[in-house]
């Protein structure tokens, strides 16, 4: 029995930090508490071998608010849940009695949603052909097309907001020997995302070949003819103005529109499918919205555009690409 390995072991010991430690160990001997009777119950002793899937969505559907507390917490307890069953159907050398019947996760993943919000907004997931189109207008090898597809390869591979493209400079942003970008979003909270080949080959490539490594905001706007733009404000080689976050919005409405698909995509719509692809891919709740900068995994759940038609597909091809 010593040889056996805990599902409940295995998912904690792949949370990354110790606030997410905390809250999943609460969450789950909730969970543990609900599924055996006992006020004391610990996330070890839930007999997973013998949880059905009416226990589950029994349990979950005490989370009855669709916004605030409650959906949040639904959300994370889900989360919880699903990510130690995981473990217990994937692993080898799980306990007998710890092991979950394989067709569990997919009555959860077909059947079992904790109530979503109402969204403000429609929100478009951009397919990975949809993006290609969009690069190939950019790329022009003009100064404004080689910036705009770094732009375009970080927000649809990094999922930042229009003001985080915005508020990147060079070279405290980027990280060419860890492959990794420094992002300050809202409330100046710091984040730390991977770049994959094509983000990072999109920045060395304007670099080299339009901005240069003067230290300043990584995206400039540009004159009509390609120069960077500099303000008059401010000394000699600190002068370089950024794109503003407006100059993102219409830098993006320009390039899809050139690419032939009107008004159907925003700024907002490659972080959301940015968020779509890592959740598609099976990624934590709680990475996804570290990642994503959120303070809530409830507004994480919002940008998760996985029923739309075709979106599973268009994972597959953007996962491959990733893998390249």
């Amino acid at each position: 029995m010593s040889n056996y390995i805990d599902p409940v072991d295995a998912y904690l010991d792949g949370l990354h930090s110790e606030a997410s430690l905390r809250t999943m160990v609460s969450a789950l001997t909730s969970f543990a508490v609900s599924v055996t009777g006992d006020k004391n119950a610990t996330p070890k002793q839930i007999p997973w071998s013998k949880i059905s899937f009416t226990d589950i969505q029994r349990y979950i559907g005490t989370f009855k608010g669709s916004e605030g507390k409650s959906h949040r917490t639904g959300l994370l307890h889900l989360s919880a849940i699903r990510g130690v069953l995981k473990k217990s159907i994937g692993l080898q050398n799980i306990d007998p009695e710890k092991r979950a019947p394989r067709s569990l996760l997919s009555e959860i993943s077909e059947q079992l949603s904790p109530p979503k919000p109402s969204r403000n907004k429609s929100q478009n997931f951009i397919t990975l052909s949809d993006f290609k189109q969009i690069i190939k207008v950019c790329d022009d090898g003009t100064p404004a097309g080689i910036r705009d597809v770094a732009i375009f390869q970080i927000m649809y591979g990094c999922g930042l907001r229009r003001s985080e493209v915005s508020g990147l400079s060079f070279p405290e942003s980027v990280n060419f020997q860890h492959q990794m970008l420094k992002v300050i979003g809202k409330g100046q909270l710091e984040r730390h995302l991977p770049m994959y080949s094509e983000v990072e080959d999109a920045i060395l490539r304007y670099l080299d070949e339009v901005r240069g490594e003067e230290i300043g905001p990584l995206f400039c706007a540009l004159s009509k003819s390609g120069k960077l733009l500099r303000s008059k404000d401010k000394p000699l080689g600190k002068d370089l103005s950024p794109i503003s976050p407006r100059g993102v919005a219409l830098m993006v409405e320009r390039r899809v529109i050139a690419a032939g698909f009107g008004n159907q995509y925003s700024p907002h719509d490659f972080r959301a499918s940015f968020a779509t692809a890592l959740l598609s891919l099976d990624v934590d709740l709680l990475q996804v919205q570290t990642l994503m900068g959120h303070s809530a995994p409830s507004t994480t759940e919002r940008y998760d555009l996985r029923e739309h038609k075709h979106s599973a597909l268009a994972i597959s091809k953007l996962a491959d690409s990733r893998r390249r």
